[in-house]
């Protein structure tokens, strides 16, 4: 999702951060290492717990 000037947004959690880019989700460690990429959140979140 992307702001309305046209930025990307990036949310963190305690271990995880998700970057919303080109209208997928990436997901990243704590120490920025690249682990997936989702369609939407709730995918994200799956993914994570599985």
């Amino acid at each position: 999702m992307e702001s309305k000037t046209g930025h990307r947004k990036a949310v963190s959690t305690m271990t995880q951060q998700f970057r919303y880019v080109g209208g997928h989700i990436e997901v990243f460690a704590e120490n920025g290492e690249f682990l997936f990429s989702a369609d939407t959140m709730q995918e994200a979140w799956e993914e994570l717990s599985a």
